[in-house]
This record gives structure tokens, sequence and C-alpha cells, in this order.
């Protein structure tokens, strides 16, 4: 997973996923092993796409913060 256990953002992640998991994984033709199936990793993926945003927009604030400072 993108963090582990014990780490802040386990939880959201994991629930994040399995919630994904349960809405589109009705619609796979075959199964996979665990944790190796696509529904899991466009879910990581976007998981990771949000929490790059999210990390981007909090630098590109704090650096115009700093330079108006």
């Amino acid at each position: 997973m993108v963090s582990r256990y014990g780490m802040p953002l386990y939880p959201l992640t994991a629930w994040l996923v399995e919630h994904s998991h349960q809405i589109f994984g009705s619609y796979q033709d075959d199964v996979y092993e665990a944790g190796k199936d696509p529904v899991t990793f466009f879910s990581l993926v976007t998981v990771i796409a949000f929490y790059a945003l999210a990390m981007y927009w909090l630098v590109k604030m704090a650096i115009k913060k700093v330079k108006r400072g």
C-alpha cells in the first residue's frame, strides 16, 4: 500500500481502496491475486495522485506566503 500500518495515511488509503474495490470489483472478469488486480492498482494510482496534488498545493501556498512575508 501507499503507507504502512500505523502510519497516518494508512487508514484513509485502505478505506478508499476497499471502498472502490467493493464498487468496481464486480466488473472484473477474471480472478486476480490479492492486491494485484486492476481495481486496486487504479485506486492506488488515484489516491497517490490526490496526495501528490494536496502536497503540491500546500507547498505552493507556503512558497507564496514566504515570498509575501
